[in-house]
């Protein structure tokens, strides 16, 4: 492992702030190819490698977060808005963290939580619908040079194909048809590229003129975990799994309702303070193909104070077909992760098992991911939204 010279020793490719800096597009990722861990160092000299951040800072001298972000598949890339904006990471990648103890909880530095907050969009004047401009510009960007890049494959392309029409009748012959197959499949993975992120772009255009993205509505408050005084929706027994997800963007989708009604929806933080911060989404299906097409509400940014730590949040509605989740903005976020076969007894209910991904912030989670699996999300609602509720106010009505 590098040695530590800093509070943020490697960065991913596009910074904290790229929103879209993970391709997915070619279907499914193998998601528990990524993973977290903490490397904690004690006074005494003692090392351990931990699965979850440190309850406290007794006898700890230092902690190291280490992301790990493996290849999910053969041509696996990277695209970002820094300085490299196409980069092959078939051999993995690791982007490490020194965090700093609060008083409460390991947290990340304060340089980090800065720029990690800019791009949540936790300062006032930071509306969801500001960030989405700004990444309908980075998008633009990207995309203007994927097709510059897809040029360059178009001509290595042909030329391999004139070579190998040369020494057809060579001894070289199978290498220079290896050399066209080569050169094709660089040029599909640019194609794949180009097309996903139009996708991308043209979800979020539809997403900045939807009135849910203006502002956000209502509270984020403290949760306490799997409260159980009504029925609710969602996880049965909370799962411990953690990962990093190359999407930025999942939902789950609710049973279908009827009439206007509010949802109290809560999440569990797998890490306190940025690292585990995200904001809630809610999505409606209003053309009946079974996948969100609408943002009907957003959150303010929420966070924990404790890794493990519960928040919770509710809006109203009237759409039936109505899709919760998370969305968050960093590459390295960690969410509660399992999948869900891993669980014969049905521990997630009252949700349906497929998850939809957007690989952005604030995205259109049109894509089915892979398989389905659980997370730690509960989901109250209350036929009579005149009535406080635990949300402790009355949310915007949507429709």
């Amino acid at each position: 492992m590098r040695p530590v010279v800093g509070p943020r020793v490697e960065k991913f490719v596009a910074g904290a702030a790229a929103v879209c800096a993970l391709l997915a597009f070619a279907g499914g990722a193998r998601a528990d190819l990524r993973s977290v861990a903490y490397h904690v160092t004690y006074a005494d000299g003692a090392f351990k490698e931990l699965a979850s951040p440190p309850s406290t800072n007794a006898n700890i001298k230092l902690v190291i977060r280490v992301t790990r972000v493996e290849a999910d598949r053969p041509g696996y890339r990277v695209l970002g808005t820094g300085p490299v904006i196409y980069a092959d990471v078939g051999g993995g990648r690791t982007s490490t963290t020194e965090l700093t103890w609060n008083g409460k909880a390991w947290v990340a530095p304060e340089p980090l939580v800065r720029e990690r907050r800019a791009a949540l969009g936790a300062q006032p004047k930071a509306a969801p619908k500001d960030i989405i401009v700004a990444e309908i510009a980075r998008l633009n960007d990207l995309l203007g040079r994927l097709r510059e890049r897809l040029k360059e494959h178009d001509h290595a392309v042909a030329e391999a194909e004139r070579n190998a029409e040369k020494l057809k009748d060579t001894d070289q012959a199978a290498a220079a048809k290896e050399a066209v197959a080569k050169a094709t499949t660089a040029r599909e993975i640019n194609l794949k590229a180009i097309e996903g992120y139009e996708a991308e772009l043209k979800a979020l255009k539809d997403v900045r003129k939807s009135e849910a993205a203006s502002k956000p509505t209502g509270q984020v408050r403290p949760a306490a975990p799997l409260a159980k005084e009504r029925p609710a929706a969602g996880i049965a027994r909370p799962i411990e799994g953690r990962k990093v997800l190359g999407h930025r963007t999942q939902v789950w989708k609710l049973k279908s309702g009827r009439g206007r009604r509010r949802y109290v929806v809560s999440m569990a933080h797998p890490e306190a303070g940025e690292f585990g911060a995200f904001r809630y989404v809610a999505y409606a299906d209003t053309d009946g193909d079974g996948r969100p097409d609408t943002l009907i509400a957003c959150s303010p940014p929420a966070s924990a104070a404790v890794a493990g730590g519960w928040t919770r949040w509710s809006f109203e509605t009237a759409y039936p077909a109505v899709f919760v989740g998370n969305t968050w903005p960093d590459a390295d976020t960690t969410t509660y992760f399992r999948r869900a076969y891993h669980d014969a007894a049905g521990n997630m209910t009252g949700l349906a098992a497929d998850v939809f991904v957007s690989d952005c912030f604030c995205g259109m989670p049109r894509r089915k991911w892979a398989y389905p699996y659980l997370t730690n999300i509960r989901i109250d609602v209350n036929q009579d939204p005149d009535a406080q509720g635990d949300s402790g106010q009355s949310e915007m009505i949507v429709k």
